[in-house]
């Protein structure tokens, strides 16, 4: 699977201090996940620092993350 991040994304990445390698762990070994209708899923895994929400769409073969933020 790849994974695009969406400007919104990398907005909220920046201001949150959140890494690419963060948010590629986050998606591809979640501690949880939750899908809100066919297309939807967020994406939730703990770190040292906290942990972070990722909500992502999917299509194909590919997630594109919409946001990220901590929990």
């Amino acid at each position: 699977m790849k994974i695009i991040l969406t400007a919104h994304a990398r907005v909220r990445m920046e201001g949150r201090k959140i890494s690419q390698r963060e948010i590629e762990e986050c998606v591809l070994r979640p501690d949880k996940t939750h899908r809100e209708g066919e297309k939807i899923c967020r994406f939730q895994k703990s770190f040292e620092h906290g942990t972070i929400e990722v909500v992502a769409q999917t299509k194909g073969n590919y997630f594109i993350v919409v946001t990220v933020y901590p929990l």
